[in-house]
């Protein structure tokens, strides 16, 4: 099994410009938006299950989550971890304040 981020940065306001005009900040860098999905080519592309999980919340308070990477056909082992680090955590669904879900 292997944990990584989810994605480079964590959750952030939506933004509705052109994908081009959008960038993300990383330790001070700006990156074009559209490396977001560099995280999800570790086992996505490879057949591997993959499932994200809530580890925590920023300071804002919007989610932080990372990805539980399995072997090939170990599709619960990744779920039953998560559901593990969930209870060990204390972190599940939590809608971000303001929103309607």
């Amino acid at each position: 099994m292997v944990l990584c981020p989810a994605t480079p940065v964590t959750a952030f306001a939506h933004d509705q410009r052109p994908i081009d005009d959008r960038k993300l900040e990383i330790d001070g860098s700006k990156i074009a938006y559209e490396k977001m999905g560099f995280w999800t080519v570790l086992g996505t592309p490879n057949g591997l299950p993959v499932t994200s999980a809530p580890i925590g919340l920023s300071d804002v308070g919007l989610p932080i989550g990372m990805q539980i990477i399995g072997l090939r056909l170990e599709d619960n082992t990744t779920i039953d971890f998560a559901d593990l680090l969930e209870r060990q955590l204390g972190y599940g669904f939590r809608a971000p304040s303001g929103s309607h879900v």
